[in-house]
């Protein structure tokens, strides 16, 4: 790019995230993009007046060299579903506004405004897997069962008044029947089958979901075609889910309690409907799902000396 041209850069911005944080922001964010050489066009992700995400992208992405979402988690899934859907290749920026923002601290660590804004404008493009589920994408986790409700039942004002903490709050407040949650699955990959009654399921590509670091750690790469799977055994009695947790808390992952592997696809049937959750986002009550890796689908920004 010759040094008068500046990036065209398309900032849809969630102005509901994070706690107002976006709006606080969104003079600051525009002028760091602009020193950092970027001509940005701002539009407020509004749904209900005909401004979703994949509105926006659909009509107006193609004149754009990046995608910028300012928002949470849940805001880039829309926006990957939309680029992905619309089949349009263009690199995302991605300033995490939400309330555990757990992708982008897989990505990159996080990092200052100013740090992530000229990481969108200077940076290179770092193509990642995402997930296929079903008919829907999905950027670093699906999952289902305990807790999981709590990330997109728990209300945008409570969120914008408390935080995490209004996740806590809304897990606490389900406790009782989070715990009753007993399904019987079977589910088989490239390397096995087997059959199970569990308590919580996820299918991810991140090292953290809710905020929570799971036990994969450091080995978690999010271009590696793998995604990790973590299936927790639902607990027979009162006693072996007091076990559970303490081991859950201690860091064993033993597999009388635990699931661990990595695949590339899997398919998985309940022996009823049960809620998913893609990313914090509702994900719709299914009984058969075939969920699979797109390696490297995606291109999101980072800092020009970050290796995969």
């Amino acid at each position: 790019m010759k040094k008068y041209e500046r990036k065209k850069v398309l900032l849809m911005a969630n102005m509901s995230a994070g706690q107002g944080s976006v709006r606080r922001n969104l003079g600051q964010i525009i002028e760091y993009l602009t020193m950092d050489g970027c001509e940005v066009t701002v539009y407020p992700v509004l749904p209900s007046h005909g401004l979703g995400s994949e509105t926006i992208i659909s009509e107006k992405a193609e004149d754009y060299d990046t995608v910028v979402v300012c928002g949470g988690d849940g805001s880039l899934n829309f926006a990957v579903n939309a680029l992905v859907k619309s089949g349009i290749d263009k690199p995302i920026g991605y300033i995490p506004a939400g309330t555990t923002n757990d992708f982008a601290r897989s990505l990159d660590g996080g990092g200052t405004l100013e740090e992530i804004c000229h990481r969108i404008a200077m940076g290179n493009p770092f193509p990642y897997d995402i997930g296929r589920f079903n008919d829907r994408y999905y950027n670093y986790v699906a999952a289902f069962g305990a807790f999981t409700k709590s990330s997109y039942m728990t209300s945008q004002q409570a969120k914008n008044l408390l935080g995490y903490g209004a996740y806590v709050l809304n897990s606490i407040g389900s406790l009782a029947e989070d715990l009753s949650f007993k399904t019987k699955i079977s589910y088989e990959y490239e390397e096995g089958e087997d059959e199970i009654s569990v308590l919580y399921g996820s299918i991810s590509n991140s090292s953290s979901v809710g905020g929570i670091t799971l036990p994969f750690g450091t080995d978690t790469e999010l271009d590696d075609g793998l995604f990790e799977v973590l299936f927790v055994i639902a607990p027979e009695n009162p006693a072996d889910l007091v076990g559970l947790a303490s081991n859950l808390a201690s860091g064993i992952y033993d597999e009388e309690h635990i699931r661990l592997f990595r695949c590339r696809s899997i398919r998985i049937h309940a022996n009823r409907d049960i809620e998913w959750t893609l990313d914090g986002e509702p994900g719709g009550s299914h009984r058969d799902v075939e969920i699979c890796v797109l390696p490297k689908a995606v291109s999101i920004m980072r800092d020009q000396e970050e290796k995969s």
